[in-house]
């Protein structure tokens, strides 16, 4: 009793059952008190233990503003390793704006994360909230670094930097021929898909004026096209 919340996060992380269960009962404690410390709720919601991860959802559906007023809460349900709190996470970036001064801190930490390699599912996972975190397409992130995702060897993480530049405040408009035929002649589903959704930026004049590519479109043999 009396740990702060940082040794609480480490005991939460223990391999040691005993311990863990410990942090939990003074987790628990700490909540009924009425103290939910944004910090105490981030490590529950990355425990791999299911009940932590339940507390953690819990806390957040019932303060309407998280987890998008903090950081360290977004990044953890957006990067999520875990199927509870993905469904979750879809719930509240659908419901809930995330806050702008967070989502400009948040944008290039995900960019960095990204660019790591992390595991597929939890990069489908960012891809899934990117049209609920910025749907007014002002992602903030340099270009520089929306290449440098695109040029990606991991092509989950490629797809990734393709709808980051989709949901950025670029002129779709703009950009090279070149560059929409390497992304619809990609081999990837997800790369295709997400050159499909930068495409759907395109006004009808602006698609107009690229009617060669609309028609390589059209007659294209895969089924994602």
């Amino acid at each position: 009793r009396g740990v702060s919340t940082e040794v609480l996060e480490q005991l939460l992380s223990s391999p040691y059952a005993t311990v863990v269960q410990l942090a939990m009962d003074e987790a628990r404690a700490r909540l009924v008190l009425g103290k939910p410390d944004e910090n105490l709720i981030a490590a529950l919601l990355a425990s791999s233990l299911p009940e932590a991860r339940e507390i953690a959802i819990s806390q957040i559906g019932g303060e309407t503003s998280w987890p998008w007023k903090s950081l360290r809460l977004a990044f953890v349900a957006v990067t999520t390793a875990y199927d509870d709190v993905r469904v979750a996470a879809l719930k509240w970036c659908s419901e809930r704006r995330l806050q702008r001064k967070v989502g400009e801190v948040l944008a290039p930490q995900l960019a960095a994360w990204l660019l790591s390699a992390p595991d597929a599912a939890r990069i489908r996972h960012v891809r899934a909230c990117l049209s609920h975190l910025w749907p007014k397409h002002d992602l903030p992130l340099p270009t520089d670094v929306i290449a440098r995702l695109m040029a990606h060897t991991m092509h989950e993480v490629r797809a990734t930097g393709i709808e980051m530049l989709a949901y950025s405040p670029v002129d779709a408009s703009a950009l090279p021929d070149a560059l929409w035929q390497q992304l619809f002649n990609s081999e990837a589903p997800e790369i295709v898909a997400a050159g499909l959704r930068l495409l759907a930026r395109l006004h009808d004049v602006q698609l107009s004026e690229r009617m060669p590519l609309i028609v390589s479109l059209a007659t294209a043999p895969t089924s994602e096209v």
